[in-house]
């Protein structure tokens, strides 16, 4: 297993073997990403603040941050509170995944805030209110009826 946890992220040959066998992705390209993962995270961790900044290059109206906070938990399984690189190649590798099923389970995980396997009104009004938001800057959707 690679340094994760260390001062500084490594990338070793185990890292690549789990990465390649979990995504579409070859050795160079595993090692294209841990360029910029060790430029913009040095430690190796990928914190919720990292992401939200991330997101925010992309929506320079709205405000990603309750859709990222939501979106983040899809992906820390391991409820660390960050992700690493083997996380963030695997996120990766979902969001840009020409599977559509792929796709689905992550949109479900994201809507699925309590992780309990299924989606509430609640959670739904919550989760296209953070979508919004992160598009427009504000909430425009009308609460749904109880």
């Amino acid at each position: 297993m690679g340094c994760f946890w260390a001062k500084h992220v490594h990338l070793g040959p185990d890292d690549i073997q789990y990465l390649m066998e979990r995504t579409r992705y070859d050795e160079s390209e595993i090692r294209e990403f841990f360029r910029g993962f060790a430029q913009d995270c040095p430690n190796g961790k990928l914190t919720p603040a990292k992401f939200v900044d991330f997101y925010r290059t992309i929506f320079h109206t709205g405000d990603p941050e309750k859709f990222c906070e939501h979106a983040f938990r899809a992906f820390d399984r391991r409820w660390a509170g960050f992700l690493n690189f083997r996380d963030f190649v695997i996120m990766w590798n979902t969001i840009t995944a020409p599977d559509p099923k792929d796709k689905l389970q992550w949109l479900f995980r994201i809507f699925d805030i309590n992780s309990d396997g299924s989606i509430t009104k609640r959670e739904l009004e919550l989760t296209l209110s953070a979508i919004a938001e992160m598009h427009v800057g504000h909430h425009p959707l009308r609460k749904f009826n109880e």
